[in-house]
């Protein structure tokens, strides 16, 4: 049996808890919705590594026959809220960086 420990996504300060959907750091944490969990877990699934924007949507909505048309637009206004909550909750040395045209990844700056 995993310690719940084990299953906490982490990434600098940051932790992400898969089971409640809330993400914390030094100053507080946020229960994220569907859509920025979704990004979030992506992406502290594998920090440094970048990840399509396409998989990122993916992620967000699976069923392609549901996808909005302005998906990418969405995209960065999620990416735009978590980085958002990066601040409120102190982890300041956690960053999500836009690789242009290909994705995104975040990383624990100073490393």
């Amino acid at each position: 049996m995993l310690d719940v420990a084990e299953k906490l996504m982490k990434c600098g300060a940051l932790e992400l808890d898969p089971e409640t959907r809330v993400l914390s750091g030094p100053r507080g944490q946020v229960r994220l919705a569907p859509a920025a969990y979704a990004i979030s877990e992506r992406l502290m699934r594998r920090p440094g590594a970048v990840i399509e924007t396409g998989a990122l949507i993916g992620a967000v909505w699976p069923d392609a026959d549901c996808e909005p048309e302005n998906a990418d637009y969405i995209l960065k206004n999620e990416i735009k809220r978590i980085r958002g909550f990066l601040a409120l909750a102190g982890c300041q040395n956690v960053s999500i960086r836009c690789e242009r045209t290909i994705g995104y990844y975040i990383e624990r700056r100073g490393q």
